[in-house]
């Protein structure tokens, strides 16, 4: 059997926050990590037969498919610039979500 295609998408998106502060006491900022996979399959067959009188299709078709996702939120303070902008993964998780 061939394999099923399989897709992995991983992204790291941060957010800042409306009335973006600037002092370093607070928060301005919101981000999120996830990794997705998608699995998806689908096949397709048919026959179709000529006679004098009509002509005629059978068929059949299939569809797989299978979603996994792994989400993280967390927030953290950023400068305008973006230049210290912290590793995602040094940071506390606020929510995580795991979905099958």
């Amino acid at each position: 059997a061939p394999p099923v295609p399989d897709t992995l998408r991983i992204a790291t998106r941060g957010f800042l926050r409306e009335g973006f502060d600037t002092s370093g006491l607070v928060s301005n900022a919101d981000g999120y990590r996830q990794k997705v996979r998608l699995s998806d399959l689908y096949a397709d067959s048919h026959i179709s037969r000529q006679s004098a009188r009509f002509d005629w299709v059978v068929g059949a078709d299939w569809l797989y498919g299978r979603g996994r996702q792994h989400s993280a939120n967390f927030e953290y303070f950023v400068v305008p610039d973006g230049s210290n902008a912290p590793n995602s993964h040094d940071l506390n998780i606020v929510l995580g979500l795991h979905a099958a």
